[in-house]
């Protein structure tokens, strides 16, 4: 006959033998055995690999929500963007991105600027800004010829020229030289060409001078 006791001992000592508790996992107390694997006092065990904490959002200031500036993005210009005659640089700088708007409007700012550099968009840009103006100079007084009388419109047409030039030729030597310091010359060599070219104009005007006497006096021999 099967002891009753045979699965559930009485005896301490016969309890030890089992790992201290009843049978089927219950000790002498009728309490159930605890789990291995989940905390005592009823809490759920954390999940491993999971942070307890949210992370800290990195790019960002703490506590102040500003935003992070994008990097490789373009920055903000000195003037609004959408304009024609926006700056892409400052005046104390080369514009060697710039607008034929621009370059027009960096012509007449830096009116007598002859320091610092100028970049080749600058230059050209405006050497097309005065081949336009002199072309519409011209459409406007040959229409203004063609209504009025056309010496009327020829004298007119040359004092405008006449002050033009006057106007931009400060303007047009600066720009000049600062092309020129933008590669690595220096500002006298603008100097040294205009003064060929003066001396040169001196010279054909002496030649045709001599030619003319030459030619009256073998008339007159």
């Amino acid at each position: 006959m099967t002891d009753p006791n045979q699965y559930n001992p009485q005896n301490p000592q016969q309890a030890q033998q089992y790992g201290g508790y009843g049978s089927y996992g219950q000790n002498d107390y009728g309490q159930q055995a605890p789990q291995y694997g989940a905390p005592d006092y009823g809490q759920q065990a954390p999940q491993y690999g999971a942070p307890q904490y949210s992370a800290p959002q990195y790019g960002n200031a703490a506590g102040y929500n500003q935003q992070q500036p994008q990097y490789g993005a373009p920055q903000p210009q000195p003037q609004g963007s959408g304009s024609f005659f926006a700056l892409t640089a400052p005046l104390d700088q080369p514009a060697y991105n710039c607008t034929i708007g621009e370059a027009f409007i960096r012509f007449w700012k830096k009116y007598a600027t002859f320091k610092g550099r100028a970049s080749r968009g600058e230059f050209w840009w405006w050497v097309l800004c005065t081949f336009i103006i002199q072309i519409a100079f011209a459409v406007i007084f040959a229409v203004l010829g063609a209504i009025i009388d056309s010496n009327t419109a020829n004298g007119m047409q040359s004092f405008v020229n006449t002050i033009w030039a006057l106007a931009t030729i400060v303007p047009s030597l600066a720009l000049s030289v600062r092309r020129l310091h933008d590669t690595n010359k220096a500002g006298t060599t603008l100097v040294i060409l205009y003064a060929i070219d003066f001396i040169g104009g001196v010279l054909l005007s002496v030649g045709l001078v001599m030619t003319g006497l030459g030619a009256i006096s073998v008339i007159g021999g």
